[in-house]
């Protein structure tokens, strides 16, 4: 086997081992994401099981009781089709004053 043969060969497990690697990788971003989704569903939820509203709640509600980021929490929010988002408007300026975001359906 010559040089060039064997540097053929590193260079084949090489790229190799990076698509497995990107691959996983890949993978764990994904989990991650699904994850952290699916603690916010899990959260709103429950709130709207309770009965006491509608469970609407707001971004800041949602990091301090799940203990996501606020990127965190809009990431899984925008994509969940579980959650519905509602604005709050003035009713004098009419511009959004913030964001309410809900369970859709009935909870389990």
């Amino acid at each position: 086997m010559t040089n060039k043969d064997l540097l053929e060969v590193v260079a084949n497990i090489a790229s190799i081992t990076t698509a497995i690697v990107a691959v996983w990788f890949w993978c764990y971003y994904q989990f991650t994401l699904w994850r952290k989704r699916d603690k916010v569903e899990e959260h709103l939820a429950e709130e709207k099981k309770l009965g006491t509203d509608k469970g609407q709640r707001t971004i800041a509600h949602i990091m301090a009781e799940v203990g996501l980021t606020e990127a965190d929490v809009l990431q899984a929010v925008f994509s969940s089709k579980k959650i519905i988002r509602r604005k709050d408007v003035d009713p004098v300026t009419r511009k959004t004053r913030g964001l309410w975001l809900e369970y859709k359906g009935t909870p389990k």
